[in-house]
């Protein structure tokens, strides 16, 4: 396939501006001014700092409120964990919410913030 993509001075972990060409997203070069050809996909980083994406190692993508009114923690005490379960379930039954879209918005809520990678 050698899909090349060129970003173009970019600091990696706050280093000295550089260059990065990947192909097929696989990083190749790490250097200054790298020569572009038409092949090239070029991004122009601006200085910016280059860091490797974050990872959410533990994730539960359906269970978010996200574009959703604040709810107060309502499960009664003793609080055990079947309670906690069961007060997840009666709040979402009570709001109608569909799991594919709170899952979406966290996901999309997550690329915004850096994360490349959600184990669920």
């Amino acid at each position: 396939m050698n899909k090349q993509t060129l970003l173009r001075n970019v600091r990696p972990w706050g280093g000295a501006p550089v260059d990065v060409l990947m192909v097929d997203g696989v990083i190749q070069q790490m250097v200054p001014n790298i020569s572009v050809n038409e092949a090239m996909t070029v991004y122009e980083g601006q200085a910016q700092l280059l860091l490797p994406g974050l990872v959410n190692a533990h994730a539960h993508i359906d269970k978010n409120l996200f574009g959703r009114p604040w709810h107060a923690n309502q499960t009664p005490e003793p609080r055990r964990i079947r309670d906690y379960v069961d007060n997840e379930r009666r709040l979402r039954r009570e709001l109608k919410l569909d799991t594919r879209v709170q899952s979406a918005l966290e996901v999309q809520r997550a690329i915004g913030a850096g994360v490349t990678h959600i184990r669920t």
